[in-house]
């Protein structure tokens, strides 16, 4: 084989795994984005209500109905 052809493949393995790393970290910061607005979404809904938990709580579960996240 061609010192040519293995540089392609070499280069080619080298931009999968480089893409495939840089995807993973894209996702996971974005996922870990929608979970920290939805904590802080829930958390001022409930201590707005903190003399009534109950009703804090009903609200909590429809903040987090309506930003249902896939």
């Amino acid at each position: 084989m061609k010192i040519a052809t293995r540089l392609t493949i070499l280069l080619v393995v080298l931009t999968v795994l480089v893409a495939l790393t840089v995807g993973w970290f894209a996702v996971d910061a974005s996922t870990r984005s929608l979970y920290s607005s939805l904590d802080q979404q829930i958390n001022a809904v409930i201590r707005s209500g903190v003399g009534h938990p109950d009703a804090a709580l009903s609200d909590a579960l429809n903040v987090v109905q309506e930003n249902e996240y896939p």
